[in-house]
């Protein structure tokens, strides 16, 4: 450097990596794993709870939840036959039951155990807060392919 060359300087310098500020890291629920809860369920109407029977409950329904428990949304929501569907396309009992009971959703989750076995209820981040047991596929009916 020769005399009377000037050399640069930084007023400041920066620390380290720049932090997003305001924002909060969102989940992606379908690499949660599944949870359940029993909240809200419906101890009255078609599709009470009551009609289920202990033996039944214990010895199918609850277990059956468990093994729900060791997968993720997706292994859910793959090739277990369970989905979301819109409320308005329920049966006109469930969408009347739904406003009784005060259940203020867009959609409910049916949840397949298997067979004609359905669990319906509200999802909340990844938990399945249950409303409704459904034996006989009556909430949402649907025909047989090819029938």
């Amino acid at each position: 450097m020769t005399k009377g060359e000037k050399k640069p300087r930084a007023a400041w310098q920066p620390k380290g990596q720049k932090q997003p500020r305001g924002g909060s890291f969102v989940p992606n629920i379908s690499t949660m794993n599944f949870k359940w809860r029993c909240d809200r369920l419906d101890w009255d109407g078609p599709w009470s709870w009551h009609k289920i029977g202990l033996q039944l409950a214990l010895s199918d329904v609850i277990p059956r939840l468990h093994q729900f428990e060791t997968m993720t949304w997706a292994e859910v929501e793959g090739p277990t036959g369970s989905h979301f569907i819109d409320c308005q396309t329920l049966c006109k009992d469930a969408q009347d039951r739904l406003q009784k009971i005060q259940e203020n959703t867009d959609q409910l989750f049916s949840l397949r155990l298997g067979g004609k076995y359905r669990l319906w209820g509200v999802r909340d981040l990844a938990t399945l807060r249950l409303v409704w047991w459904d034996p006989d596929h009556s909430v949402y009916p649907t025909e047989k392919k090819n029938t």
